[in-house]
């Protein structure tokens, strides 16, 4: 692996130290965002979540009968100052195997001028911060009800 630390700025956003992992050629990443979508900011966000981790995110939002969106938001901490819509997903088949970290998001603020309310965190998330389109195979969007 080439970096053993999640990079000190990033690190910030995690519960806890980060694990290092190796996201293998083939593995599917996922990102909620906000239209309109501008495909060449896209990767200026390191912030993904694995398969798995947004499969639970939906199973839990069907048993509450809450938006996906509404999850995402509350477990990783996604202020409406940095997505306001959270309503596409984007999905990316990796091409190559790629450095991440891997951890429990920190809450955040809900607003970043409102020390009063905060989301709560806690949701499994990667920090992918030199992923390059030449790093993904497929990309492809939906669009996310409610």
């Amino acid at each position: 692996m080439h970096r053993t630390m999640c990079p000190p700025h990033h690190r910030a956003a995690f519960l806890g130290e980060p694990t290092p992992v190796v996201l293998v050629r083939g593995e599917r990443l996922y990102k909620l965002a906000s239209l309109p979508i501008v495909r060449d900011r896209v990767l200026q966000s390191p912030w993904w979540i694995r398969q798995a981790a947004f499969t639970e995110l939906l199973s839990r939002a069907r048993r509450l009968g809450r938006p996906v969106s509404e999850l995402v938001r509350a477990q990783l901490a996604v202020t409406v100052e940095w997505s306001p819509g959270l309503d596409t997903l984007w999905v990316v088949q990796l091409a190559s195997d790629v450095v991440a970290w891997e951890g429990r998001a920190r809450s955040q603020r809900v607003a970043l001028g409102d020390p009063t309310a905060s989301f709560i965190g806690g949701g499994i998330q990667l920090c992918v911060p030199d992923l390059t389109w030449r790093q993904i195979a497929v990309d492809h969007t939906a669009h996310i009800a409610g």
